[in-house]
């Protein structure tokens, strides 16, 4: 089979949850034998600089094409755009189109080397931008969608509405994810599947990794993943601002809002593979404050490390990964959040029992094998 994914980045020094899935079935697909291309930009950012030179190379088995952006973001989209994301309406079509434009990557050749292509599968992976529908579009016979969405106003536009609906296969990563699709799009007639994300092999082992670059309490919480309100810092900073956890917080990933560090937590910015490792496997909770997912990697990680999680309740993605594993529990106030802090800082024995649960489920369920062969099957 040849298959192409559409990506807006792609590249193993990209930080991002709907990147690391698309290169992990890529390279995966590519070594059971599949023509594998992947077709994404020369940026490195959201803000679409060309930082890569626009070159078709081989990486890891897989036909990366990198087509340059016509124009980078603009400096102030969000707030250019700020009533249509958070209302998900438009004056009009004109200007809903040109959001899409403006939100961009714009990719110079992208049609023609899709046609040039002519792939058996065009997989567009995620939905919010432009090659991803563009790739839809192009011919929806072939069409394999990901959405990779969580509940935002701006899913339920126009822009939306009339491509998604031609996607003749969507894969979802939890139910959650496709309650959600079914009930803002005319999709009843896509093929549909449910297909979690696999847990990487380092994790999965169980092999701790140590660093000496990084001395971390005996217990401490760990918040994992991009520095930003949109992913809950500010609930956690406010948190330790106006109370005295019993348990240090380490924030550990890209800074894109640099909070206001009070005393307890700890602000680590990226770090190595070995030193974020080795801050999960000794960490006594990891926590996801954020109400936005689609499917945490986070999660994913922490359950096959076997320490338990402390998610945001009003994220029906995280609640339903907690509830199928048994792996954590939920907050929906502040005054939760401690208490679930205080709880797994005072109970040991239950954060060992909850993180064997979660370890236990990860092992049943996230095995890279098992799924690339249900995702090929579905692709047929």
């Amino acid at each position: 089979m040849h298959i192409a994914f559409v990506t807006p980045r792609y590249g193993q020094a990209i930080v991002g949850g709907a990147e690391a899935a698309v290169r992990s079935y890529a390279t995966r697909i590519a070594l059971k034998g599949h023509k594998v291309e992947v077709i994404t930009s020369t940026s490195t950012t959201l803000e679409w600089d060309d930082t890569i030179p626009a070159t078709t190379s081989l990486e890891d088995g897989v036909i990366v094409h990198r087509l340059p952006p016509l124009h980078p973001r603009l400096p102030h989209f969000s707030a250019s755009y700020a009533k249509a994301l958070a209302t998900g309406r438009f004056y009009d079509r004109g200007t809903a189109d040109q959001f899409l434009l403006d939100q961009g990557p714009v990719l110079s050749g992208f049609a023609e080397l899709l046609d040039r292509l002519n792939p058996d599968r065009v997989v567009s992976y995620p939905l919010l931008y432009w090659p991803n529908l563009q790739a839809l579009i192009w011919n929806p016979r072939r069409s394999v969608l990901h959405p990779a969405a969580h509940p935002e106003a701006i899913l339920s536009s126009s822009i939306y509405s009339d491509a998604v609906p031609l996607a003749r296969r969507i894969v979802f990563q939890t139910k959650a994810e496709q309650e959600l699709l079914n009930r803002l799009f005319q999709i009843g007639t896509s093929r549909q599947l449910v297909l979690p994300l696999g847990l990487g092999e380092q994790l999965a082992s169980g092999v701790a990794q140590t660093s000496s670059s990084i001395h971390a309490s005996d217990a401490y919480l760990l918040a994992l993943g991009r520095v930003q309100a949109d992913k809950g810092s500010n609930i956690l900073t406010e948190l330790y601002r106006h109370t005295k956890p019993s348990m240090n917080l380490i924030m550990a990933g890209p800074i894109i809002e640099e909070p206001q560090v009070p005393k307890g937590v700890e602000l680590l910015g990226e770090i190595a593979d070995s030193d974020r490792n080795m801050l999960l496997k000794n960490a006594r909770a990891v926590v996801i404050a954020s109400r936005y997912e689609s499917f945490s990697l986070v999660a994913l990680e922490a359950m096959g490390a076997g320490v338990p999680l402390i998610v945001n309740g009003f994220n029906q993605v995280l609640l339903e990964q907690i509830e199928r594993s048994g792996a954590g529990v939920a907050f929906r106030s502040a005054s939760e959040l401690l208490g679930a802090i205080e709880l797994f800082g005072g109970d040991p024995e239950l954060a060992r029992s909850l993180g064997q649960r979660g370890r236990a489920y990860a092992e049943a369920n996230s095995k890279w094998e098992t799924i690339i062969d249900r995702y090929l099957a579905f692709l047929r």
